[in-house]
């Protein structure tokens, strides 16, 4: 496209702000000149001119609005220094920003992380791309809502251009025909950072910035080549300015293709390694997302940056892994469904079975595999200076292959948080319902028959980000169900929903007791017999470097009263008895005080314990499993549980049942989950139990407790092998 002339908006070289509407004091009576009183210097803005919301200092607060301006180039381009703190929604406060206004909803913003600065005032290049806003009205907004440090901002130089302000990056390329399963990466941990592509059918299909190494890897990273199979493709590295750093088209040759995995033969042995909750082979992991059952499949996908192991915010790398079971206990990961591209890096979402066909995207009488994601523009290389919007891609083939939507997006950028699509069927009404994060904890929701246009309903307020909206029957009440509403906390609400409008009828209430080793909890669509199963984001200690997180063992959740009124419980799926080796009962009636402790060696070290005891005088009851201690307070009715490696205490309440306190426990190598009350209380938490311990041990103080019932199970590893059993490129 032939380049044309800019359009210069804004450069600050009057004495006043012209046309811009001024609001607060932060911003004075016009441009600033040269640093203000306080600042060390300014440098980077041209002319001699820009604006400036340091005009008394950083406690001051202000607005400058454009006036409307109609979309006649391809990107808009500014100078902009100053403060980092990122704008999240329109009720935001405390922070920075030039945002980009259009239909009263902002679309744009910069800066785009929270990366620290660097001291210096500084101006640098940054821009938004505009593509899908040509032919309408939009407004710049200048605004400082931050009083802190760093709580101003500096703007110069905008302008409509149809050429980048700054220069791209050159790359090193490999071509080649994808008729082999793996690409395998050499990582190093201690190597730079550079950008990695993947290009096919004219397009770049996939990207993420890697620590390559062309001497002895710390590890390798396989990446399934199987959604390509049969395209030509382009590897691309990115070059670096650093003359030290290795040369992209040696790291190229470092590279190994092949249909074995490289460095690999050791997976799901490694010390740190969950055996009993999915991780992914290599990368790191967060929100569980897109979870569905489908013709005898678990489909489970989350957040997964697959080629280090730095979270995905730290390098734009997030995507969605996938795995899939059949007895919801041992998985099969399978190659990603989604990986940051032109249209950002790929965010929460879920996942749908569109059985009737309604979208149209099916074939062959194969109803299509649905997956709303957030396309998070701006947050990577290919997409900076683009929208947040909702997109899709959809399988024919139970989820071995997915499709972008020709159509995409299909919820274009409503405001600045506009993430986590939650889709499901809503039979009733016949149709497809959306509920959506939108900013500031407020939720639209959306109805759809076919899929493809949404039609706004009604908002929830209430409960941050990755939302869910299900219904279940209370159990021992025929005949009577609620609807829950969840929040990435994982705490809910109890309220109804008409297929339109949600109506809560409860206060939050908490569904979780944990040190924050659990967040974004999903449940699956279409799960048979009406099961509503649940997984979510367990955080775990630092004890394997190349795994931050993992996926919480299933756990089924039923609706029952209690003293309290209608509260969640849950517990773990049915199919974990599948894992159990061998079982070791302590006899009933055992009695446990302050001169006879009892102590148990299991013969393995992942754990199913149920528990029941009847206090008998005692004041506190200490459970030690393999050096881990876990205290109940039998006079405060509270479990403790002090997490020494985050110096975090976890307290949940003791409710007996039946006149017994019971507790259920899932023992693995760095996680605990701890279900009380017959699963009224739930407490996940992150530990690394200390390899020397291998007792089960129990001591009581100021008296016995009486052992009702224990039996502790021994279980096997959900990875019976490797996944691949002969890794060898």
């Amino acid at each position: 496209m032939e380049t044309r002339p800019d359009i210069l908006l804004a450069d600050f070289e009057g004495d006043d702000w012209g046309g811009w509407t001024v609001e607060g004091t932060a911003f004075g009576s016009g441009p600033a000149r040269g640093a203000l009183f306080g600042q060390v210097g300014v440098t980077g803005y041209l002319g001699g001119g820009y604006a400036s919301s340091f005009h008394g200092g950083d406690p001051a607060l202000g607005r400058l609005i454009s006036p409307p301006f109609t979309v006649q180039r391809r990107y808009l381009s500014f100078l902009i220094g100053g403060g980092r703190r990122t704008y999240y929604g329109n009720n935001d406060q405390g922070y920075v920003a030039v945002n980009l206004v259009h239909d009263g909803h902002v679309v744009r913003t910069a800066p785009r992380s929270q990366w620290a600065p660097d001291g210096a005032d500084h101006l640098a290049w940054d821009w938004f791309d505009l593509a899908d806003l040509a032919g309408t009205q939009v407004r710049v907004e200048i605004v400082d809502q931050h009083t802190g440090p760093w709580g101003h901002i500096l703007v110069d130089q905008i302008a409509q251009t149809d050429a980048l302000p700054v220069p791209l990056p050159s790359f090193a390329e490999r071509r080649f025909r994808a008729e082999h399963r793996f690409l395998n990466l050499p990582i190093g941990l201690r190597s730079p950072y550079r950008e990695l592509q993947i290009a096919g059918g004219g397009r770049t299909v996939a990207s993420n910035t890697v620590c390559l190494t062309r001497g002895a890897p710390d590890f390798w990273v396989p990446v399934d080549l199987s959604a390509w199979k049969g395209m030509d493709l382009t590897l691309r590295v990115e070059e670096l300015a650093d003359a030290a750093a290795p040369q992209a088209a040696d790291l190229l040759t470092a590279v190994r293709i092949g249909d074995r995995m490289v460095g690999c033969d050791d997976l799901y042995r490694e010390p740190g390694r969950p055996l009993l909750h999915y991780t992914p082979r290599r990368g790191a992991s967060s929100d569980a997302n897109g979870l569905v059952w489908f013709a005898g499949e678990w489909h489970l996908h989350y957040q997964h940056v697959p080629c280090n192991v730095a979270p995905g915010n730290e390098n734009c790398n997030w995507g969605w892994g996938h795995a899939v079971s059949r007895d919801l206990v041992t998985w099969e990961e399978l190659p990603d469904t989604l990986w940051p591209d032109e249209r950002g890096v790929a965010v929460s979402g879920s996942c749908v079975v569109d059985h009737h066909n309604s979208s149209g995207l099916g074939s062959d009488g194969r109803p299509p595999m649905v997956v709303f994601y957030t396309a998070y523009g701006g947050s990577n290389r290919l997409s900076h200076g683009r929208s947040v919007d909702v997109c899709i891609v959809y399988s024919t083939d139970r989820g071995r292959t997915w499709r972008p939507h020709d159509g995409n997006p299909v919820i274009r950028n409503v405001d600045r948080g506009n993430r986590d699509a939650k889709v499901f069927w809503y039979a009733p009404g016949r149709h497809w319902v959306m509920v959506l994060y939108i900013h500031n904890d407020v939720h639209f929701i959306l109805t759809s028959t076919d899929l493809l246009h949404w039609q706004f309903r009604s908002q929830v307020p209430g409960m941050h980000e990755c939302p869910e909206l299900f219904e279940l029957p209370v159990l021992e009440e025929p005949g009577t169900s609620k609807w829950v509403f969840f929040g990435g906390t994982c705490d809910y609400y109890l309220g109804t929903f008409d297929g339109m409008r949600f109506v809560p009828e409860t206060d939050v209430i908490r569904f979780k007791y944990t040190d924050g080793s659990l967040y974004a909890a999903q449940t699956f669509n279409d799960a048979p017999d009406g099961r509503r199963i649940l997984v979510a984001k367990g955080q775990v200690s630092g004890q394997n470097p190349m795994l931050n997180s993992l996926i919480t063992f299933p756990i089924e959740l039923t609706l029952r009263r209690t003293a309290e009124g209608l509260r969640l419980h849950q517990n773990p799926v049915a199919e974990l008895e599948s894992l159990r080796a061998g079982t070791m009962s302590v006899p009933d009636g055992t009695m446990v005080s302050d001169d006879a402790p009892l102590s148990v060696r299991p013969a393995g070290r992942l754990l199913d314990i149920e528990i029941e005891l009847t206090p008998a005088g005692a004041g506190a009851l200490t459970l030690e499993i393999f050096g881990k201690q876990i205290r109940l307070d039998l006079e405060a009715m509270e479990l403790r549980f002090h997490e020494a490696q985050e110096n975090n205490d976890v307290r949940a309440p003791l409710v007996p049942v039946g006149g017994r306190l019971d507790l259920r426990l899932l023992v693995d190598t760095i996680f605990l989950e701890i279900f009380g009350a017959r699963g009224r209380y739930y407490t996940p938490v992150r530990c690394a139990f200390p390899q020397a311990a291998d007792t089960v041990h129990l001591r009581t103080t100021g008296g016995p407790v009486r052992v009702a019932r224990m039996r502790i199970h021994e279980l096997r590893s959900i990875w019976q092998r490797p996944a691949e059993p002969s890794p060898q490129a």
